[in-house]
């Protein structure tokens, strides 16, 4: 069982469902760029990969035992 803090940050935290759909509904509301504009750097992130900080890495390895029982 993890902390309440954990829950809402940590590698325990995992994408909501309907992020996206959100993310488009208040784009079409709200925004004043198209939607493609607004989730293009986020787009290029997933297709070309990015390097992450060590500290980052080292977390992650850490937390891989706990990562894996999810």
């Amino acid at each position: 069982k993890t902390s309440p803090d954990e829950d809402r940050s940590g590698f325990a935290v995992a994408p909501v469902p309907g992020a996206v759909a959100a993310l488009a509904e208040l784009v079409q509301a709200h925004g004043r760029l198209p939607l493609a504009r607004v989730i293009a750097p986020a787009r290029e992130l997933a297709q070309q990969g990015f390097v992450i900080p060590s500290r980052l890495a080292a977390s992650w390895a850490a937390a891989a035992p706990a990562l894996a029982l999810r």
